[in-house]
């Protein structure tokens, strides 16, 4: 098998959001506080081109001794090196 010679640069960036809708000024029976999260992560590979990654969130305190979180995001994993430059090839006994 043919060895083969490949390299790859990455450049990320991450950015995030909280927006709390509800705060321990408002007093309601367990909301104690309400948040809302978001997300995204840019990133750009020089042998493969940009994706773009979301992320969403929740968080809900109904009192000082519990926390429920809950998020959706999606993710992006690039194909490996020897999966884009590897050539194809034919055994021969």
């Amino acid at each position: 098998m043919p060895d083969t010679f490949a390299n790859r640069d990455a450049i990320s960036a991450y950015a995030e959001i909280l927006l709390p809708l509800v705060g321990r000024e408002f007093k309601l029976p367990l909301l104690q506080s309400f948040e809302l999260s978001a997300a995204a992560r840019s990133e750009h590979y020089s042998d493969f081109g940009n994706t773009v990654s979301p992320k969403f969130g929740l968080t809900w305190k109904p009192a000082d001794w519990i926390m429920v979180r809950a998020s959706h995001s999606q993710g992006f994993r690039p194909p490996s090196l020897p999966a884009l430059y590897r050539g194809s090839f034919i055994a021969t006994a």
